[in-house]
């Protein structure tokens, strides 16, 4: 019908009260104001581009939004369906309460680990979800915000890495992980962002771990790792000398 819909949040998002779910366009007026920014760009004056600010207000018909507003399912709390990200931050969490000084179950977050390895596994052998969408005239119609690999791999590890790569047993099972999901994916960009996990756990587990013997086991782990991702890997083995003064 002539609009351009962003859609603000990904399934799963929180949503308070009161904060917009999409923005709407008129599809004439955002193509007028993109051409009026290409021709200041190309004059080269030094003055800045319109705003987007100066794209007119659209006045959306009643129906149309009931439409839209119909489109989303909001509940109190998150539930698994069409919600990727849900699952993992379940095992997420169920790992870091495992590791909590109170439980102590290293087992658990082990074995939370290996079903995270299942799932960035399952990912990285499907393509990431478009995110605009165009009419059958092409036309950019819809703009959403989809799930990425690299979103699942952040949300997998980054809080694992922080709290528990004191633990010699989870550090090792985390470049376990990477590795054998990098084995899964030629792709050179989320091949990068496991090797940027891989230098992340490397710089936690430098200050956390002290004895040698799993340093060692650690610094294999990584020999591995920068093999298999073509990278160099004197950038990232421990020192296992580090600590041994102080130990003795």
């Amino acid at each position: 019908q002539g609009y351009t819909i962003q859609i603000v949040g990904m399934t799963g998002d929180f949503v308070a009260k009161g904060r917009p779910l999409l923005y709407v366009w008129d599809r004439s007026a955002l193509q007028n104001h993109s051409e009026r920014q290409s021709t200041e760009a190309g004059r080269d004056t030094g003055a800045e581009t319109p705003a987007e600010a100066e794209i007119p207000d659209l006045e959306v018909p009643p129906h149309v939004v009931t439409e839209l507003v119909q489109q989303f399912d909001i509940g109190v709390e998150r539930t698994m369906f069409e919600d990727v990200l849900f699952g993992v931050r379940q095992l997420v969490d169920i790992a870091l309460k495992a590791l909590s000084p109170g439980v102590n179950d290293p087992t658990t977050a082990v074995n939370c680990l290996h079903y995270l390895e299942n799932i960035l596994i399952h990912a990285a052998h499907c393509a990431d979800q478009q995110v605009s969408y165009y009419d059958e005239e092409g036309n950019l119609s819809l703009i959403g915000r989809t799930v990425t690999f690299g979103t699942m791999v952040d949300l997998a590890f980054h809080q694992l890495r922080y709290y528990g790569c004191g633990d010699p047993t989870i550090a090792l099972q985390l470049l376990s992980t990477l590795t054998n999901v990098a084995q899964e994916t030629e792709d050179q960009e989320r091949r990068n962002q496991l090797w940027h996990h891989a230098l992340l756990i490397r710089e936690r587990v430098n200050d956390q771990i002290r004895q040698k013997a799993d340093r060692d086991l650690i610094n294999n782990h990584l020999l591995q790792l920068s093999r298999l991702l073509s990278q160099t890997y004197d950038t990232i083995s421990l020192d296992s000398e580090r600590f041994v003064n102080e130990l003795s």
